[in-house]
C-alpha cells in the first residue's frame, strides 16, 4: 500500500535494484533504470522528472546512477554526494536565514 510520510529530507539506498516504482512513473529515461545525473554534481537532471513533479532537487550516486559497478566506485560517489548535500542545504539554510532576517 502507498504512504506519505512528511520529511525535510529524504535519503533512500536503493542499491543494485535500482529504483524500479520511480522508473514505472516514467521518471527514468534511460533504458539502464538509471538516474540521469551528470558526475560532479550529482543532481538529477529535472527533465528526467517530469513523472515525479517535484520542485525539491534530487541527488544520485552510486548504481542508481551509473548501473551496477564496483562496490569502491559507489563508496565514493556516496562520500561525494554527501559532500554535495551538504553543501546544498547550507546553501538553503544560509537563504532561508538571510530572508528570515530581512523580514524581521
Amino acid at each position: 500500500s502507498e504512504h506519505t510520510y512528511p520529511c525535510d529530507l529524504a535519503l533512500l539506498a536503493m542499491g543494485f535494484t535500482g529504483p524500479d516504482q520511480v522508473v514505472d512513473q516514467g521518471a527514468l529515461p534511460r533504458k539502464e533504470g538509471c538516474f540521469d545525473a551528470e558526475y560532479g554534481s550529482y543532481i538529477v537532471n529535472s527533465a528526467s522528472l517530469s513523472g515525479i513533479g517535484t520542485e525539491a532537487p534530487v541527488f544520485a550516486a552510486g548504481d542508481c546512477r551509473r548501473g551496477a559497478s564496483l562496490i569502491v566506485t559507489a563508496l565514493a560517489e556516496g562520500r561525494d554526494v554527501a559532500a554535495v548535500i551538504d553543501s546544498f542545504s547550507s546553501r538553503l539554510l544560509l537563504c532561508v536565514t538571510a530572508v528570515c532576517a530581512s523580514l524581521g
